[in-house]
């Protein structure tokens, strides 16, 4: 009876490891993995740019370029990724807002669109009727973007910067 007890433990031990190991493997898989990896290197690299400046990619750690290097793809890919940085990361990281995949649609077997909504914090300087100045939050913008996502011969996901660039100036 304590045998099999210990059996059915070491069992459920063993299959919740399995799973916790397949998800944590899964997890940089697939187009959207992409897309949070790109968010997740822009903002860590962005620290060390001062946000008075554009983003300069040529001032971006090797690693930091590396691995964008990895998820992106598509003609111009240094200018487009820089654009990228300045025009997404870069708010999003100076406002403290959010982001969160909201939909991938499979436009062909290896193209996919990822719509991404971005909660931006609306703030306002105010002053009062002693001069004090004080930060009040109004409330959040919501705005969509679309990456365009490309699987390339060796399977991995990749953003098409120049394509998703595009897209962002076609959308306004």
């Amino acid at each position: 009876m304590v045998a099999s007890r210990r059996w059915s433990y070491l069992v459920a031990s063993l299959l919740a490891l399995i799973t916790l190991f397949v998800f944590y493997v899964l997890q940089n898989y697939g187009p959207e993995s992409a897309v949070r990896r790109f968010h997740s290197i822009g903002l860590s690299a962005l620290d060390d740019q001062d946000p008075r400046y554009p983003v300069q990619y040529a001032m971006l750690s090797r690693g930091a370029k590396r691995e964008l290097g990895e998820i992106t793809t598509g003609k111009s890919v240094v200018e487009s990724t820089t654009f990228l940085l300045q025009a997404i990361v870069r708010p999003l990281e100076l406002s403290r807002g959010s982001y969160r995949i909201a939909r991938i649609d499979y436009q062909e077997p290896n193209q996919v669109t990822v719509a991404v909504l971005y909660e931006l914090p609306v703030r306002q300087l105010f002053r009062d009727a002693e001069g004090n100045q004080s930060m009040r939050e109004l409330g959040n913008q919501t705005r969509v973007m679309v990456w365009i996502v490309n699987s390339g011969d060796d399977g991995q996901w990749r953003i098409n910067s120049y394509q998703t660039e595009k897209v962002f100036h076609e959308m306004g």
